[in-house]
């Protein structure tokens, strides 16, 4: 008798053990889970500035074509290079990455250069 109730129980654990796993994979994390980009022209202003994000750090002034008022960008924008001094207009690429995806200090907007549009000196 312990030796059916055994063979049963051996068949019965190989059995559940080949069943076929209906659950999908969670989704990864690729470029392609960005959301579409919105592309934007806007200004960079000619000098950092202090701010404070998870420690003090130095941000870049950026405001929209049109706009009045600067504002600080605790990020960088991918593919640019800053120099100080210059004031740029840029074609930029504006993509809401998942939150899911981001850490909780980072930006879930990333903005990557299309563009330079103009550089000029703080001068002129």
């Amino acid at each position: 008798m312990k030796r059916l109730l055994l063979t049963t129980s051996v068949v019965a654990l190989l059995l559940v053990g080949c069943d076929k796993n209906d659950v999908p994979p969670a989704p990864v994390a690729t470029p392609e889970s960005q959301t579409q980009g919105t592309v934007k022209e806007i200004e960079v202003g000619p000098k950092l500035v202090d701010c404070v994000g998870v420690a003090p750090m130095q941000c870049m002034l950026v405001r929209e074509n049109g706009a009045d008022e600067w504002q600080l960008y605790y990020s960088s924008i991918d593919g640019f290079d800053y120099e100080p001094g210059y004031t740029y207009k840029l074609k930029i690429d504006e993509k809401n990455i998942d939150p899911a995806n981001t850490p909780a200090d980072a930006s879930s907007i990333r903005w990557k250069l299309i563009e330079v549009l103009g550089k000029a000196g703080e001068s002129e």
